[in-house]
């Protein structure tokens, strides 16, 4: 009972820069998406990959997760209330999501120029804007209704009303019968975390124009532009990608680290995506290896699956330089991962899917003194990095993997660290 007392209070310290959006399935609060609401992609039926945007070759890989290449349209659709009326014109929002070098309000570029950069320009997501819509009821009625409902309420409302303007299909991009990327953009702020029109990405039976309107997102305009929000909805909704609590600053998908200059997605979903390569090292190399080296940032991540389970568990390792996209991280130097595809999601403390690595390699947490706990659950937060940007940062701040950072990779350790 104390052990759990002292959890949750951990959690609510973590609050601020950990909970912020969520996936939600059929009316419920998920960890990730249930095997059977996956995102997916067939790029052999998708749009033709866009060369001249390019700055690498596309890397061919089995993804874990939906991994759509090229230019993605996308379909955004604006609401306004009685209560709450539009802060901003249509033009100003189309600018927002797809302008180059976008900087209101200080936003580094727009959320079309946020994906080309992290994707080295392999997905040029391009929304096309509709609005605004008046919703029937003020937006006070929506925030009062239990759970997820009222956005649900709104969600169909809007499809419904935008149905004979819009040609959904139009946003199937591979031509599988159901659309990959649907946001809706409503005027105002997200109050309650879990309840009315939250942000979040959602799920939905509706059909129209032929299609399946499935996953979608739901994004605040507050009145001042950021971009945080909806590439964080965006990853979950056309990716698949989940929440990355207790995991730090180190991906979008993780902690809030910053609104207007969002942290890029980190290596080992990068290189999933085949936006940079896998460069995969065996036991053999293990035994013999002299020195890894990781010099240039975001072009490689190394990967070292678990022998006894190659296709779920491993560890992962890339140069991680703080600058441009990752500008918000106390360092730079090696970051180390650890993955396992049969957690779903980042779930609790001791139940990460994806996690962080300590430099100290006393790995993963969950043995350390309880001071270190309170540390575990606070990295990434801006206090505890800067405060203990040295002493115990995750990056090993070297340019070199040597034999002694992965003594741990034998299949034995393996089965410790879970």
């Amino acid at each position: 009972m104390k052990n759990s007392v002292f959890s949750f209070c951990l959690l609510l310290l973590s609050l601020p820069t950990m909970l912020f959006a969520d996936i939600v399935y059929q009316g419920k609060r998920v960890q990730e998406w249930p095997a059977e609401a996956r995102p997916t992609f067939d790029n052999s039926r998708g749009a033709p990959q866009m060369r001249a945007l390019m700055k690498t070759t596309a890397t061919t890989t089995q993804s874990h997760y939906a991994a759509p290449k090229g230019k993605i349209y996308s379909l955004t659709l604006l609401v306004d209330f009685s209560d709450k009326a539009a802060p901003v014109m249509v033009s100003e929002v189309e600018d927002w999501l797809n302008k180059e070098g976008f900087n209101r309000d200080g936003c580094n570029g727009s959320v079309r120029d946020y994906y080309l950069d992290v994707s080295n320009g392999q997905l040029d997501l391009v929304n096309e804007v509709y609005g605004w819509y008046r919703a029937k009821h003020p937006k006070s009625w929506y925030e009062s209704l239990p759970g997820y409902t009222g956005s649900d309420s709104l969600m169909k409302e809007v499809f419904a009303y935008f149905d004979s303007q819009v040609d959904f299909s139009r946003y199937d991009n591979d031509k599988d019968g159901t659309t990959e990327a649907i946001n809706i953009v409503y005027a105002g702020a997200g109050e309650t975390w879990g309840q009315g029109l939250w942000p979040h990405s959602g799920w939905s039976s509706e059909k129209r124009d032929g299609v399946r309107l499935t996953h979608h997102q739901m994004t605040d305009m507050p009145g001042k532009f950021s971009i945080y929000v909806f590439v964080h909805e965006s990853g979950h909704m056309i990716f698949g990608w989940p929440d990355l609590y207790w995991y730090g600053d180190y991906c979008t998908m993780g902690n809030r680290a910053h609104d207007l200059n969002p942290v890029a997605i980190n290596d080992f979903y990068r290189a999933d995506q085949g936006w940079i390569p896998f460069v995969d090292i065996t036991s053999e190399d293990v035994d013999n290896v002299t020195d890894f080296e990781v010099t240039k940032p975001g072009e490689f991540c190394y990967r070292y699956k678990n022998p006894a389970r190659p296709n779920q568990e491993g560890l992962v390792w890339s140069y991680v330089r703080n600058t441009g996209r990752n500008k918000v991280l106390a360092g730079s130097g090696l970051l180390m991962q650890h993955y396992d595809f049969s957690i779903e999601g980042n779930s609790a403390s001791d139940k990460l899917g994806l996690r962080i690595v300590h430099a100290s390699a006393r790995i993963f947490g969950r043995d350390l003194p309880r001071h270190h706990l309170v540390q575990w659950f606070q990295n990434g937060t801006q206090d505890y990095r800067h405060r203990n940007a040295r002493r115990n940062s995750h990056l090993l701040h070297r340019r070199k993997l040597h034999r002694a950072h992965i003594q741990f990779f034998n299949t034995s350790k393996f089965q410790q660290c879970r």
